[in-house]
């Protein structure tokens, strides 16, 4: 999991140092990501977090068995990839706000095999899911991607998607 920090307002506002303080913390962390807890507690219903991600980050194909999850980007783009259950790309977007063919918001139902691939150096995006957070069973990771310390294996598996996207 990435750096994570808890709102401890009952009204939190953010502005454009306050993500580069994010940023610069995703940057500075032994795994290239921050994320901001707008609820104060992993027991609340909702989350809503902001989350920086550097380049080159690895987020493993994962699936949440009863949440949803909503993504909206603040600054950067990715490619969101979703997955049938034996790994086959049935659906990728590229996310970001900078021009018409990004999408900047997409929400995805319980069950989807998906994963990010940051394509900018920094991403920062509003991540909205159902909580609470519960741990190890939260998320469902998938046994045909490669496991987060296989280097290779996560070079090879990243630069094979890329390659079927272009």
């Amino acid at each position: 999991m990435s750096q994570a920090i808890f709102n401890t307002r009952d009204i939190i506002k953010l502005d454009n140092k306050d993500i580069q303080d994010l940023k610069q913390k995703a940057f500075n962390s032994s795994l290239k990501s921050a994320r901001l807890c707008l609820h104060k507690s992993i027991q609340e219903s909702l989350h809503e977090m902001i989350i920086a991600i550097c380049k080159g980050v690895y987020i493993k194909p994962h699936k949440h068995k009863i949440k949803t999850e909503s993504f909206h980007v603040i600054e950067g783009s990715f490619f969101l990839i979703v997955f049938d259950d034996s790994g086959k790309i049935v659906e990728r977007i590229l996310m970001g706000g900078d021009n018409e063919e990004k999408k900047f918001l997409c929400r995805l139902e319980k069950n989807l095999w998906h994963m990010l691939i940051p394509i900018s150096d920094f991403v920062i995006f509003h991540e909205t899911t159902n909580g609470p957070y519960i741990g190890k069973e939260d998320s469902i990771f998938a046994s045909w991607a490669p496991k987060k310390d296989d280097r290779e294996g996560i070079k090879n598996f990243i630069k094979k998607i890329l390659n079927r996207l272009e």
